[in-house]
């Protein structure tokens, strides 16, 4: 409510008398002022009446609206409240001290400062005055106000009053307090709820996740068992169909691009190449056609099998100790994974996969790993079963060429026999006969002396010994086996003279057990015959060693080469017997047999046999 001050004056009519002096005029004027005050008294009356009216509707009004006014007289320091405000500030009538002081100590310490600088605001920069703030009341209940007021100004436009209505607000602060309460609690049980809903999202998710590793799992798992279940049922299969259908599968269950699969030599140390992905010969240019490789110079992927567990390398591109370099016209290699199969304890496949889009995992590992074990069951069954069509069929074979050998021999040596030592056990009789017809006779002997008879027998003699040294190596006994070999390299080369042959011993004599002897002599004896009649070798590398539990073979030429698949044992083989004659020597001595060759890289043949410390 805004106030303003009035100066209340009479209507004054002045006469003007001609005559200043006229007791008339003066009694004129008498009258004029007395009907004036008599005006002036009703008008007054009429206007206080006015003001007590219109100040009771005012007070009627505040107090049905719960609310006062006050007069703020800043220059006379006294501040004047209507009956109801010190209702609202708690005080009885006439209580209130009627100060601004007083009125600062009923407003809550927390709401003071923002009180006071509001009310300077209004003085000062003429801002509105209309804030809300607490109060305490003297039995120290807390309430709410609301303030609304203006300031008068002078004629210098200095504040020289203050006037304003408060209005309690508790009720609706109250309830705008239990709203604001009830909105946090409304928002608190929506964060609640909504965490509630996004942590049982997440675990949807979560188990939708799960849900789809799970049905990707058993995906895997039906693929890898349906291709188990075709490996089993490939028992007509050769080893190489079955090396290449386990390989596809290995693609396939494991997202690849790229992979190949073989098996190692009995010592781990050659490892041969069964089977490469289609995909892999169309896009490399390396010439050639790699099938073996020696572990022992071979590049990252062998890890493998050095270190005897899964390799995963997810960044061909990263720097390794074991890489050696990819050769020029190699297909772009990004990242791979090699898994070696164990049988007990010895690594007998390994199978590798590459370029997979995203990394390589356990389960990878797990699929392939169990593929290959699949496929080695299956491997082993077929090579079972060949070789024993194969035993069969060579011992048939066996049976008819040694009888047939028998035969021959016998006529070879009843041929050698007449024709050598017959001819000249003949001549023997024949001149000892004439000498004793001579001496009877008394008669010098002519044409054939004794010591004609002696180099006839002498001939005999070692003509018998040459017949016997072809049936068997008698300088075994008394040479040793390796000193045998030695002799047996040199008159090979003697002649053979465009073959060079190179011996390497890494075994002590007493170290060899007699029982093998014979059998690695036939079997050397045999591979040089194979490099003479068919490899057109110009160098060949004979072999002998001993490892902590072995003892191996290895006879090694630079020659032509061949297919061991296609060798059968058919009768015009070339060379099918002999290779069958000194792998059944191997197995008969206990020992292991195994032919590397390939086209135009010539031969490697490595027999083993188990020995003990």
């Amino acid at each position: 409510m805004v106030s303003s001050s009035f100066r209340l004056g009479t209507p004054y009519h002045w006469f003007h008398e001609r005559h200043p002096r006229s007791g008339i005029a003066v009694n004129m004027k008498r009258m004029d002022k007395a009907m004036d005050k008599q005006k002036l008294a009703a008008e007054h009356a009429r206007t206080q009446e006015e003001l007590e009216r219109r100040k009771r509707q005012h007070e009627l009004a505040l107090r049905a609206a719960n609310a006062g006014s006050w007069d703020w007289d800043i220059l006379a320091g006294t501040l004047s409240w209507s009956d109801t405000i010190e209702a609202i500030f708690g005080f009885s009538q006439g209580e209130f001290p009627g100060t601004y002081e007083a009125f600062l100590t009923c407003v809550h310490p927390e709401d003071r400062s923002h009180v006071v600088e509001a009310v300077d605001a209004c003085l000062k920069q003429g801002r509105k005055y209309d804030i809300e703030h607490r109060i305490v009341w003297p039995d120290g209940s807390v309430r709410w106000v609301s303030e609304t007021g203006d300031v008068i100004r002078n004629e210098s436009r200095r504040p020289v009053r203050m006037l304003g209505v408060v209005k309690d607000i508790t009720h609706r602060q109250t309830i705008r307090e239990e709203l604001r309460k009830a909105w946090d609690e409304l928002e608190k049980r929506v964060e609640e709820r909504t965490a509630e809903l996004s942590e049982a999202n997440k675990e949807l998710r979560r188990h939708i996740r799960q849900q789809k590793r799970l049905e990707g799992r058993i995906r895997l798992e039906d693929a890898r068992l349906e291709a188990l279940y075709q490996l089993s049922r490939m028992s007509e299969a050769s080893v190489p169909e079955i090396a290449g259908f386990t390989l596809d599968q290995a693609v396939r269950l494991t997202r690849s691009k790229v992979g190949f699969l073989g098996f190692l030599s009995e010592d781990e140390s050659t490892y041969t190449l069964h089977a490469v992905s289609k995909d892999v010969m169309p896009n490399c240019e390396v010439a050639g056609d790699p099938v073996h490789w020696r572990v022992a110079g071979a590049g990252i992927w062998a890890d493998a099998i050095r270190q005897r567990t899964t390799l995963i390398v997810d960044d061909y591109s990263q720097a390794h100790p074991s890489k050696r370099g990819m050769p020029e016209g190699h297909f772009a290699l990004q990242r791979f994974m090699v898994v070696p199969l164990l049988d007990g304890k010895k690594i007998v496949a390994v199978a590798g996969v590459g370029n997979k889009t995203a990394r390589y995992t356990k389960e990878d590992d797990r699929q392939i790993s169990l593929l290959v074990k699949g496929m080695w069951r299956s491997v082993q069954h077929t090579r079972d079963r060949e070789h024993l069509v194969a035993s069969s069929e060579r011992l048939r074979i066996l049976s008819m060429k040694l009888a047939k050998a028998q035969e021959l021999e016998r006529k070879r040596i009843a041929q050698e026999l007449h024709d050598s030592v017959a001819g000249k056990l003949t001549a023997i009789k024949y001149g000892v006969e004439k000498a004793l017809s001579e001496m009877e006779n008394d008669e010098l002997p002519a044409g054939i002396s004794l010591k004609d008879v002696i180099s006839i027998i002498q001939g005999a003699i070692q003509e018998t010994r040459s017949i016997s040294a072809r049936l068997s190596p008698v300088g075994l006994d008394d040479l040793g086996l390796l000193n045998t070999i030695a002799a047996f390299c040199r008159e090979f080369h003697t002649i053979y003279s465009d073959v060079q042959v190179h011996e390497h011993f890494d075994v002590a004599e007493d170290e060899i057990p007699g029982p093998l002897k014979i059998a690695i002599y036939r079997i050397l004896q045999e591979a040089l015959n194979n490099v003479a009649k068919h490899s057109r070798a110009k160098t060949v590398h004979v072999s002998v060693g001993k490892t902590t539990s072995k003892i191996e073979l290895a006879i090694e030429d630079d020659g032509e080469g061949f297919d061991p698949e296609d060798v059968s044992y058919r009768k015009e083989a070339p060379y099918g017997m002999g290779l069958f004659g000194m792998q059944e020597r191997a197995e008969l001595s206990d020992g292991s047999f195994e032919i590397l060759s390939t086209v135009g890289k010539g031969t490697t043949i490595q027999v083993l046999w188990p020995v003990e410390d």
